[in-house]
């Protein structure tokens, strides 16, 4: 699994142009990433951070929410299980801390990395 995430991201990344030229525009648009297996977080991290995203982690629904008090996202992607909450509990949390945030449930083990960059580049144009 890791040699095709691997063979995946290198696809990706050679595909696009440099991610520097990208950074500017991106940068801006933060984006949170939740889920309880930090490898995930850290692949996931690594893809979009490749393509000029500023990107968060939190392992919890609390540890997330504390994030979204303290900085600005326009994204939060939340993985399947949490400790302490239900993503839909999540959700409606994160709405009424900052209402213009967009949070959408993945499962996060089945997703490959070139759909996670679709999924985030349609969910972040409008904001760029």
């Amino acid at each position: 699994m890791i040699g095709r995430r691997d063979q995946v991201m290198s696809e990706v990344v050679s595909e696009g142009s440099n991610p520097a030229d990208r950074t500017g525009l991106r940068s801006k648009n933060r984006i949170l990433l939740v889920d309880n297996d930090k490898t995930i977080l850290e692949g996931f991290r690594q893809i979009l951070e490749m393509e000029g995203f500023g990107v968060d982690t939190a392992e919890s629904g609390k540890q997330s929410l504390d994030k979204v008090c303290g900085e600005h996202f326009c994204l939060a992607l939340v993985g399947g299980s949490l400790p302490d909450m239900s993503g839909e509990d999540l959700e409606a949390k994160m709405g009424e801390i900052a209402s213009d945030i967009r949070v959408l449930g993945l499962g996060t083990r089945m997703i490959d990395p070139k759909k996670l960059l679709e999924i985030v580049r349609a969910n972040t144009e409008s904001q760029i």
